[in-house]
């Protein structure tokens, strides 16, 4: 457990946590609705994982180590049992960002933006039969080969019965220092054994595209969702519309509806305090189940994270009803911010200082810092990691005070 200061309003909207990437991993694990959805991406150099691990072991960068000791965690967890999910998402993210921001990786961003091939490293590319191009970094005096995916193709998928594997333009297979780089020792007995990506980089890579559809998916849905919200708040009635899923199961038409109700203890209550009916109907004229869970685990928690005021109900074998109950203020000041644009960028927002240190668990912590996303501590209320050092004298709040040995022997008993 580990006591971390916070601002317990530190939060930055239900929209950031919603599209949150290791969270959507987690609750979606089982299916990927991402075969369904196709993926139009720019021109992409990606980074083997040899790369990854070669630039944290020589380098400095604090992303990088970040990024790594994520990766490090979820490995230690997915070898004792746990979901290998979590585990992807690490190297995907990590991956994702050397192939977006390394300097390493300069001159292949720039052949991803307008085609330019850096020069070709004429050494390797007589060793390996195929053409192999240097990436540079005059910075640091670090070297990369990188190679074309169409020029080892075949190799890619000599072992594989998946000929359709999607496939990035490039790979950026080797990275060293200039001069062992550049020595014949390594041109001639490292270099070729590392010419090509490896069938763990293909596995990384065919989850980072499913995983890349799955994330395009949940944020039309969330879109589509806060429109019609919109909508039923300014009209006074329901709203539908369409969702197209893929190519292989028809749209998806989604209907919302509120009902709010007056308060019945008191009749001064604030606008707060007012809850009503907020009804979700999914209409498939082909129902599937992988699509209505997908829908309900991306739109359920955005509309109301707490499970226990969810109702399921049917109306026929086509139409799905679920009847949330809301607080008023809070879905107004939710589909009232500028969360429907097309970037679902959320509003820039600066919390006010942290009051009191709260119990954590380290794991979570660990990502919620790289991610720079919410956690939850023992007291229930969500915040955002800061790892400021004006926290180190706070109070620690009261409330994670008194559930900490519950937890702790919670903890021990499930350990035996």
């Amino acid at each position: 457990m580990a006591l971390i200061g916070v601002s317990t309003a530190a939060t930055e909207g239900l929209v950031r946590w919603a599209l949150d990437e290791a969270h959507f991993a987690n609750i979606f694990p089982s299916e990927n609705i991402g075969k369904f959805f196709g993926v139009n991406e720019m021109r992409s150099c990606r980074p083997a994982m040899r790369v990854f691990k070669t630039l944290v072991k020589r380098g400095v960068d604090p992303t990088l180590a970040s990024l790594a000791e994520e990766v490090k965690i979820q490995a230690n967890s997915s070898s004792d049992g746990g979901s290998s999910i979590p585990l992807f998402t690490a190297l995907d993210k990590a991956l994702s960002w050397i192939e977006d921001h390394h300097p390493l990786l300069k001159d292949a961003r720039r052949y991803c933006a307008d085609g330019t091939l850096p020069n070709k490293q004429a050494a390797m590319t007589k060793k390996v039969g195929h053409s192999v191009y240097e990436l540079r970094d005059k910075n640091t005096g670090w070297r990369a080969a990188m190679v074309l995916t169409q020029d080892i193709q075949s190799q890619l998928l000599e072992d594989r019965s998946d000929s359709k594997l999607v496939l990035p333009d490039a790979w950026c297979v080797f990275v060293e220092e200039h001069d062992t780089f550049h020595s014949p020792a390594t041109v001639r007995d490292t270099f070729p054994a590392q010419s090509c990506p490896t069938s763990d980089d293909l596995e990384v890579y065919d989850f980072h595209v499913k995983y890349a559809s799955d994330k395009q998916l949940k944020t039309a849905a969330l879109v589509l969702t806060v429109d019609l919200l919109q909508s039923v708040v300014e009209r006074r009635e329901p709203a539908t519309g369409s969702l197209e899923v893929g190519p292989d199961v028809e749209c998806v038409d989604l209907t919302v509806d509120i009902d709010f109700s007056a308060p019945e203890a008191d009749a001064a209550a604030k606008a707060t305090d007012i809850l009503g009916n907020l009804s979700l109907t999914v209409t498939m004229k082909h129902p599937d189940d992988r699509v209505l869970s997908f829908l309900t685990h991306t739109i359920v928690p955005f509309l109301q994270p707490d499970q226990s005021l969810i109702e399921t109900s049917y109306k026929d074998a086509e139409e799905f009803t679920l009847i949330v109950l809301v607080n008023a203020a809070e879905l107004f000041s939710r589909i009232t911010d500028d969360i429907a644009s097309e970037s679902l960028t959320p509003p820039t927002y600066k919390p006010p200082a942290p009051t009191h240190l709260h119990y954590v668990d380290k794991t979570q912590l660990v990502g919620a810092h790289v991610e720079k996303t919410a956690i939850k501590p023992l007291c229930g209320q969500w915040f955002v990691p800061i790892g400021d050092e004006r926290t180190h004298d706070l109070p620690i709040c009261p409330e994670c005070d008194d559930r900490r040995p519950i937890q702790e022997f919670l903890k021990l008993i499930t350990l035996r």
